[in-house]
This record gives C-alpha cells, structure tokens and sequence, in this order.
C-alpha cells in the first residue's frame, strides 16, 4: 500500500464536548477517537462507526484506566508497607541469631 491517502474519515478529532464533572470545565478533548475508530474498524465495525459509539467506547477507556491508576497507587503503597515491616522483621531475626552465637 504505497499509495496511501490519508482518509478525511479517520482525521484526528479534537471536538470539545459537554460533560459533567469529569471535563474540568464542562468541555474536555477526545483523545483517543481516532485509534478507536481504527480499532473498530479492525473488529468489525462499519468503517465510519457512529460518534455516539467512539464517545462511550472513550469514556470506557478513560474511566478504566484511571481506575488502574488507583488500583496500582494503592498497590504501591501496600507494597512499600509490606517491605518495609518485612526487611524490619529480617533485620530483627539477623539480629537474634547473631546474639544466639
């Protein structure tokens, strides 16, 4: 495919929409339109899906990865905790056998 237009259809979107309290001021940029739109189209949706379908698809997206953000910030966390009390714990132990010699 050396010939390759570039398809006015799949054109970067920077529409601003209304939404509620998650666009920051009512309006907020889709990012990822163009990719879904692709990513549809590779999945066997109509080559032009419908804005309504990209826009919920988007909202999808959005929400689970900052779902995935908390889940890992929250991870982190007990993961730092779980280290810190066990290396305490194994520097306890070193300490008992080094005084039991």
């Amino acid at each position: 495919m050396a010939d390759e237009e570039e398809d006015p259809t799949f054109e970067e979107e920077n529409e601003e929409i209304g939404g509620g309290a998650e666009g920051g001021q009512g309006k907020r940029k889709r990012l990822f339109s163009k990719e879904l739109r692709c990513m549809m189209y590779g999945f066997g949706d109509d080559q032009n899906p419908y804005t309504e379908s990209v826009d919920i698809l988007e909202d999808l997206v959005i929400e689970f990865i900052t779902e995935m953000q908390v889940l890992l910030k929250s991870f982190k966390i007990i993961t730092r905790k779980l280290l810190t009390r066990t290396l305490g714990w194994l520097s306890w132990l070193d300490d008992c056998l080094r005084l039991r010699s």
